[in-house]
């Protein structure tokens, strides 16, 4: 064959193969998107749900993959070593169905999901573990609301203190509620402009949107598997202590800003006391007084802000923070507040 022929053959084979290369090479440079899951238990977790790559080449970044508003507060992406991206979803505690609409570019993928109710308890405590708050940012944030709330109580005057802190343990469910609340435009409206802070809300769940509603905190004894039925509204301080919080120690130098201190009096009307703990260093108390006296010389109470090295000199050894004091039953942390 002549040699000008070998060449046009060659040259015509290459032209013919040049076409499939290119459409071999853009095939491996196409997103993917696989789903990792499409049933997740409804505990509050970020659960990986697709993974988004490409045969050849990192996929976009995890800043560059968007998904509808309406699930933007519950989808997040997470970059992989190997180029993908992982898209995790936070599963809602009430359970249900969502197809979740991913987006790189102009290229989009629909992901089903679902999630299923889950009223496991693994630590044991009653609390199911929905409503623990599993990751360090929404137990940080949660700490940070619950003692401004309770640091905003004892600054105002009487007058404009809210009607439900009647006691100490009025003072605890209030704080906690409202630290557990959706901090929108119409929440802060409540309040006196600037009188409350600009903070990140709780991300895993908002009151009262749970399988529990507006039954915050337990008041049944620990018995198997939790049940709506175990938790109400209305806890006091006694419940609060017993089944709603657990014990850290009795050195008040383990506590946090966010802790309870609780003592246990055997005069008076309310024999169970707490204390919330404030302060950047968790070096301050507030607290209700709580009602006190008879007929005409009963008194309301009143909210109080001290220092825990002062509480330490108190006049009345009973109400010092100390592990000698036996009227002293120790520094608590909330149940939701314990890391798996």
């Amino acid at each position: 064959m002549p040699f000008r022929t070998r060449t046009l053959i060659f040259v015509g084979a290459v032209a013919c193969a040049l076409p499939l290369v290119a459409l071999g090479f853009a095939h491996l440079r196409l997103l993917y998107c696989e789903p990792l899951t499409r049933v997740i238990v409804a505990d509050g977790r970020l659960h990986p749900v697709g993974r988004v790559w490409r045969t050849l080449g990192a996929a976009p970044s995890a800043e560059e993959m968007t998904t509808d508003p309406a699930d933007a507060t519950r989808v997040t992406f997470r970059s992989e070593g190997d180029g993908a991206v992982v898209a995790l979803y936070r599963a809602p505690l009430n359970g249900g169905d969502v197809v979740l609409r991913l987006r790189a570019g102009k290229e989009s993928w629909l992901l089903p999901v679902r999630a299923l109710a889950d009223w496991n308890d693994r630590v044991g405590d009653g609390l199911p573990d929905g409503l623990r708050l599993h990751d360090p940012e929404d137990r940080l944030h949660f700490r940070r609301w619950f003692t401004a709330l309770a640091d905003q109580a004892a600054a105002v005057p009487d007058r404009e203190l809210p009607a439900e802190v009647t006691d100490c343990s009025a003072l605890l469910r209030y704080s906690y509620r409202l630290a557990l609340t959706k901090h929108d435009d119409r929440w802060y409206k409540q309040f006196a402009p600037g009188t409350m802070p600009a903070l990140p809300s709780v991300a895993q769940w908002n009151y009262p949107d749970t399988p529990l509603g507006a039954g915050l905190f337990r008041v049944t004894p620990v018995h198997g598997r939790p049940q709506p039925s175990d938790f109400a509204e209305f806890a006091d301080a006694k419940t609060l202590y017993s089944r709603n919080s657990f014990r850290v120690g009795r050195d008040v130098r383990l506590a946090r800003p966010g802790d309870l201190l609780f003592f246990h009096q055997l005069e008076g009307e309310q024999q169970y006391h707490s204390m919330i703990v404030t302060g950047e260093s968790g070096a301050w108390v507030v607290y209700h007084t709580g009602p006190s006296g008879l007929g005409a010389a009963r008194s309301r109470g009143e909210m109080r802000r001290a220092r825990i090295a002062d509480l330490l000199q108190h006049p009345d050894p009973r109400w010092h923070p100390t592990a000698n004091n036996p009227n002293f039953l120790g520094v608590f942390r909330w149940n939701l507040l314990r890391e798996d």
